[in-house]
């Protein structure tokens, strides 16, 4: 007598991409395809829910091996948590991974993670906050409840390490983007004023992504355009004069104006 479980689909990754083959058919003509059983169905779900739990707890997993390591200045400390939040990275490629980080704790280690000895770990650090955060409302909003923006705000401004700070800009820029209640923190805390001076520096990166989240902002709302520090440079109708005591007219700030000025208008 046949066993009842030779009639189970092998819930493994080789047994999803073989049900995968044997659902495809080989052929350029369109062809009406037969729909799923109940049977199939459940069995994707369950695989899918099994690997999204499996995950959850890597994130965790490898969560509680940083916090050992928190404020470590050792070499070997720094490798490895720069390793870990590159997994961590990996594993929040999607927006319920992403959404789940916090779940499982990992918000708590982040501003401590943002001010580690090694500039590595900080960027690191930056580049996960936006990875979770991006098109993520419920991550923007676990972050702003964290007052996370204030932290990237000093990093941006002056942290030693040029890729410190164009991560951090980064983070800030996937944390307001579409976000009111991120932008409201943004503008609250003077954002306008660290973009100006980003793109006052010499960092070129980070004046472009300065430049562009700026205009992203603008083009979000343009009531934000009354918010500008009024001081820092003018604009008449030709783009091309620019006068400013601490933005000297350079091929980079002819081309920021010039990608900005419909936003701008009359400042």
């Amino acid at each position: 007598m046949a066993s009842g479980s030779q009639n189970q689909p092998d819930q493994s990754l080789s047994g999803i991409l073989q049900l995968a083959v044997e659902n495809t058919v080989q052929s350029d003509e369109p062809v009406e395809r037969e729909e799923m059983t109940e049977e199939k169905k459940e069995f994707l779900r369950n695989v899918f829910n099994d690997l999204h739990c499996d995950e959850a707890k890597e994130m965790k997993k490898t969560v509680d091996n940083i916090k050992p390591l928190l404020g470590s200045s050792h070499e070997n400390d720094t490798l490895v948590k720069a390793s870990l939040l590159e997994h961590l990275q990996d594993l929040c490629q999607t927006i319920d991974n992403a959404s789940d980080f916090h779940k499982i704790g990992g918000t708590a280690i982040l501003k401590e993670l943002l001010n580690d000895p090694s500039s590595e770990v900080r960027w690191n650090t930056a580049e996960l906050i936006a990875m979770v955060s991006q098109n993520n409302p419920y991550s923007q909003n676990v972050l702003l409840n964290h007052d996370m923006i204030p932290v990237l705000f000093d990093l941006v401004d002056k942290d030693d390490a040029d890729i410190v700070r164009v991560k951090a800009l980064y983070a800030i820029s996937c944390m307001v983007r579409d976000h009111e209640p991120c932008l409201e923190a943004f503008t609250a805390n003077d954002g306008f004023s660290y973009l100006v001076r980003a793109m006052q520096g010499c960092i070129t990166k980070l004046r472009i992504k300065a430049s562009f989240l700026l205009n992203s902002i603008l083009r979000m709302d343009s009531k934000h355009k009354g918010k500008l520090p009024r001081n820092v440079f003018l604009l008449d109708k030709n783009v091309d004069e620019v006068t400013s005591s601490t933005w000297p007219k350079t091929p980079f700030t002819q081309w920021v104006l010039c990608h900005s000025s419909n936003c701008f208008g009359p400042i």
